[in-house]
């Protein structure tokens, strides 16, 4: 049993913190060693389309064109910790 709110809320922030760096982790993992995958793109703004993966690794690309409801092969090229980036094949 934690002492006050404080102990709880130094706790979360904790796991938030971890949460972030797991990702981070997972996302510059699946970069390296996945770079070729398969997305079904979901949505589309100021020529930036953005899907998932099978894995549900979100990614974005540079597109002319709407992608919506379209499976396309991507090449990550990095990532910030938040999402994947690639370039359409």
């Amino acid at each position: 049993v934690y002492g006050n709110i404080c102990d709880v809320e130094k706790i979360q922030e904790e796991i938030d913190n971890r949460k972030l760096v797991i990702r981070k982790q997972i996302l510059e993992e699946t970069v390296k060693s996945s770079p070729l995958v398969t997305v079904l793109f979901e949505t589309y703004e100021d020529g930036i389309a953005t899907g998932h993966t099978a894995d549900f690794i979100e990614v974005s690309v540079k597109s002319d064109i709407p992608l919506h409801a379209e499976l396309k092969n991507v090449r990550l090229t990095h990532t910030d910790g938040t999402l994947c980036y690639g370039e359409l094949l």
